[in-house]
């Protein structure tokens, strides 16, 4: 449903599937604040450990981890430690998505361009 949504608002959508995928997806994508998409478990590593490293080679990135209800509390702290990082809850609604476009400083692209890893387990 997401990189479907993500497309629909313009946005080329890269999904990976592993911590060395989404490294080398990331490092692909044209500078100017890529999108990068992450659930809180990829393949079975630590989503958040993983954004932490994406973060660090592309300061540039705008991240959105994707949360499961029954581990909010604590997601969402881990959240606030990735400087400059927003959430959502699954299941995503695409009103939501835009609203998290939307906050993490940016409107809704109109046209398209290259963006997001959308890095799932």
């Amino acid at each position: 449903f997401l990189a479907a949504a993500l497309t629909d608002h313009g946005i080329t959508v890269r999904e990976v599937a592993g911590r060395q995928a989404a490294h080398a997806a990331a490092a692909a994508l044209p500078a100017g604040q890529p999108w990068i998409f992450c659930a809180m478990r990829v393949a079975g590593d630590d989503g958040f450990a993983l954004c932490a490293e994406l973060l660090e080679r592309r300061p540039d990135a705008r991240v959105v981890m994707l949360l499961d209800s029954a581990s909010l509390g604590t997601a969402v702290e881990r959240v606030h430690a990735l400087a400059g990082a927003s959430y959502l809850v699954k299941p995503v609604k695409r009103r939501e998505l835009r609203a998290a476009l939307l906050a993490v400083g940016e409107t809704a692209p109109s046209s398209p361009r290259e963006a997001p890893v959308a890095a799932s387990g």
